[in-house]
Protein backbone atom coordinates (compact mmCIF):
# COMPACT_ATOMS: atom_id res chain seq x y z
CA UNK A 1 0.00 0.00 0.00
CA UNK A 2 1.54 2.99 -1.01
CA UNK A 3 2.02 5.26 2.12
CA UNK A 4 0.88 8.53 0.82
CA UNK A 5 -2.35 7.56 -0.29
CA UNK A 6 -5.02 7.82 1.50
CA UNK A 7 -7.56 4.63 1.52
CA UNK A 8 -10.57 6.39 0.09
CA UNK A 9 -8.05 7.06 -3.25
CA UNK A 10 -7.70 3.52 -3.63
CA UNK A 11 -9.32 0.70 -5.44
CA UNK A 12 -9.25 -3.47 -4.64
CA UNK A 13 -8.76 -5.26 -7.25
CA UNK A 14 -9.76 -8.83 -6.93
CA UNK A 15 -9.52 -12.12 -9.43
CA UNK A 16 -13.09 -13.59 -9.61
CA UNK A 17 -13.68 -17.02 -10.43
CA UNK A 18 -16.81 -17.89 -12.03
CA UNK A 19 -19.11 -20.65 -13.50
CA UNK A 20 -22.82 -20.90 -14.80
CA UNK A 21 -23.65 -17.24 -14.38
CA UNK A 22 -23.01 -14.03 -16.47
CA UNK A 23 -20.40 -11.02 -15.62
CA UNK A 24 -23.37 -9.03 -14.55
CA UNK A 25 -24.94 -11.81 -12.20
CA UNK A 26 -21.00 -12.35 -10.65
CA UNK A 27 -21.19 -8.63 -10.17
CA UNK A 28 -24.74 -8.17 -8.68
CA UNK A 29 -23.80 -11.22 -5.74
CA UNK A 30 -20.35 -9.32 -5.22
CA UNK A 31 -21.84 -5.70 -4.99
CA UNK A 32 -24.78 -7.37 -2.82
CA UNK A 33 -21.97 -9.06 -0.45
CA UNK A 34 -20.38 -5.59 0.03
CA UNK A 35 -23.21 -3.53 -0.19
CA UNK A 36 -22.33 -1.34 -3.08
CA UNK A 37 -24.29 -0.89 -6.52
CA UNK A 38 -22.97 -3.05 -9.23
CA UNK A 39 -22.37 -0.02 -11.34
CA UNK A 40 -19.46 0.41 -8.94
CA UNK A 41 -17.66 -2.41 -9.97
CA UNK A 42 -15.57 -2.75 -13.15
CA UNK A 43 -14.21 -5.00 -15.39
CA UNK A 44 -12.61 -5.26 -18.81
CA UNK A 45 -14.90 -7.65 -20.55
CA UNK A 46 -17.78 -9.99 -20.38
CA UNK A 47 -17.17 -13.72 -19.75
CA UNK A 48 -19.00 -17.00 -20.70
CA UNK A 49 -21.75 -17.89 -18.47
CA UNK A 50 -21.24 -21.79 -19.59
CA UNK A 51 -17.16 -21.93 -18.93
CA UNK A 52 -15.27 -21.55 -16.47
CA UNK A 53 -14.01 -18.37 -16.26
CA UNK A 54 -11.26 -15.91 -14.59
CA UNK A 55 -11.25 -11.68 -14.65
CA UNK A 56 -10.48 -9.04 -12.56
CA UNK A 57 -12.90 -6.35 -11.03
CA UNK A 58 -12.12 -3.68 -9.40
CA UNK A 59 -13.96 -1.49 -6.72
CA UNK A 60 -13.50 1.89 -5.41
CA UNK A 61 -12.79 2.19 -1.28
CA UNK A 62 -14.70 4.97 -1.15
CA UNK A 63 -17.72 3.78 -2.00
CA UNK A 64 -17.80 0.82 0.79
CA UNK A 65 -19.82 1.73 3.43
CA UNK A 66 -17.64 0.80 6.51
CA UNK A 67 -17.58 3.19 8.95
CA UNK A 68 -14.47 2.87 11.46
CA UNK A 69 -12.01 0.62 8.83
CA UNK A 70 -8.87 3.04 9.15
CA UNK A 71 -6.19 0.40 8.24
CA UNK A 72 -5.72 -1.54 5.13
CA UNK A 73 -5.37 -5.01 7.15
CA UNK A 74 -9.13 -3.61 8.91
CA UNK A 75 -10.46 -3.21 5.30
CA UNK A 76 -8.58 -6.80 3.69
CA UNK A 77 -10.58 -8.78 6.87
CA UNK A 78 -13.78 -6.90 6.64
CA UNK A 79 -14.07 -7.38 2.58
CA UNK A 80 -12.62 -11.34 2.98
CA UNK A 81 -15.49 -12.15 5.17
CA UNK A 82 -18.32 -10.47 3.13
CA UNK A 83 -17.33 -11.66 0.19
CA UNK A 84 -16.62 -15.63 2.01
CA UNK A 85 -20.46 -15.02 2.87
CA UNK A 86 -21.96 -13.62 0.05
CA UNK A 87 -20.37 -15.69 -2.55
CA UNK A 88 -20.79 -19.07 -1.11
CA UNK A 89 -22.13 -21.81 -2.93
CA UNK A 90 -23.20 -19.33 -5.67
CA UNK A 91 -21.09 -20.42 -8.68
CA UNK A 92 -18.38 -18.03 -7.88
CA UNK A 93 -15.06 -17.36 -5.76
CA UNK A 94 -13.26 -14.60 -4.88
CA UNK A 95 -9.69 -13.94 -4.08
CA UNK A 96 -6.06 -12.16 -4.50
CA UNK A 97 -7.24 -9.21 -3.06
CA UNK A 98 -5.56 -6.22 -3.42
CA UNK A 99 -5.00 -2.46 -2.46
CA UNK A 100 -3.89 -0.28 -5.52
CA UNK A 101 -3.86 3.21 -6.60
CA UNK A 102 -6.69 4.30 -8.85
CA UNK A 103 -4.88 4.09 -12.00
CA UNK A 104 -4.96 0.40 -11.86
CA UNK A 105 -8.79 0.44 -12.35
CA UNK A 106 -10.36 -2.27 -14.85
CA UNK A 107 -12.48 -0.99 -18.20
CA UNK A 108 -12.60 -1.71 -21.51
CA UNK A 109 -9.11 -2.27 -23.27
CA UNK A 110 -7.39 -2.49 -19.89
CA UNK A 111 -6.40 -6.20 -20.38
CA UNK A 112 -3.52 -6.51 -22.54
CA UNK A 113 -4.91 -10.23 -24.03
CA UNK A 114 -7.23 -13.40 -23.25
CA UNK A 115 -5.55 -16.41 -22.28
CA UNK A 116 -8.05 -19.69 -22.92
CA UNK A 117 -7.41 -23.23 -21.84
CA UNK A 118 -10.53 -25.34 -23.01
CA UNK A 119 -11.22 -28.73 -21.81
CA UNK A 120 -14.22 -30.50 -23.53
CA UNK A 121 -15.88 -32.99 -20.92
CA UNK A 122 -18.55 -35.77 -21.06
CA UNK A 123 -17.87 -35.39 -25.07
CA UNK A 124 -19.68 -38.21 -27.10
CA UNK A 125 -17.85 -38.57 -30.46
CA UNK A 126 -19.40 -40.60 -33.25
CA UNK A 127 -17.41 -43.71 -34.40
CA UNK A 128 -17.11 -42.31 -37.91
CA UNK A 129 -14.92 -39.54 -36.56
CA UNK A 130 -13.14 -41.67 -34.65
CA UNK A 131 -9.49 -43.02 -35.77
CA UNK A 132 -9.21 -46.43 -36.06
Amino acid sequence: LPHRLALTDMIVRMTVSKRGITTFEAAEIIAKSLGVEPKCLRYSGLKDAYATTIQTMTLPISVLPYRGVKTARDLMDRLCEELQAGVSGRGLRVGDLEILPRSHHASAGTTYGNRFILIVRDAKIPLSLSKP
